[in-house]
């Protein structure tokens, strides 16, 4: 009675962690797909959206930010028409979405026309005048940035780039945007 009973709780305590060894050093793939893939709420999308300037005799303006439309060209070498662009050779140039009222997010997503952005940071604010970094990339920008930044709110955000390079790898045009 004793002993069997022993060696039950033995077991189930064993047995969980054999599976797991043998997930880890097997060959054998073995994995449980789930689709934990959820539609986001674009919180941005559609609300109104400043910047430091725009590149001017364009109409890249800020609202171009947050009109929900991604056109960036498979051509490295041409330009989209639906993005803001800096003023030419901006210092540090800023986009600010102000989302109307503090909304809880947890996360920023950013499409970059080019790949040409040394450095960057995110930051949130509530009333548009003191502002808490959340977010400090140093590493060279890709298209698409889903960056994950725990639970924030915040009713506006942010972006400065703080270092561009003119040219982008690849491509044979130079911008100042």
């Amino acid at each position: 009675g004793i002993m069997k009973k022993r060696m039950d709780n033995i077991s189930k305590r064993i047995l969980p962690l054999f599976i797991v060894f043998t997930m880890l050093f097997s060959f054998v793939p073995v994995h449980a797909e789930v689709n934990t893939e959820v539609e986001r709420e674009n919180l941005a999308l559609g609300k109104s959206a400043t910047a430091s300037g725009y590149e001017a005799g364009s109409n890249f303006t800020a609202a171009k930010a947050v009109d929900g439309n991604v056109d960036r060209p498979a051509d490295i070498n041409k330009g989209g028409t639906s993005r803001w662009a800096s003023n030419l050779n901006a210092v540090k140039p800023w986009i600010t979405i102000d989302l109307g009222e503090v909304k809880a997010f947890d996360e920023v997503a950013i499409e970059w026309e080019r790949r040409n952005v040394n450095s960057y940071k995110v930051e949130v604010s509530d009333d548009n005048a003191t502002w808490t970094e959340i977010h400090n990339s140093t590493a060279k920008n890709d298209f698409k940035e889903v960056l994950d930044l725990g639970s924030q709110n915040a009713r506006y955000v942010r972006i400065t780039i703080e270092d561009y390079s003119p040219t982008q790898e690849g491509s044979n045009i130079s911008w100042n945007t």
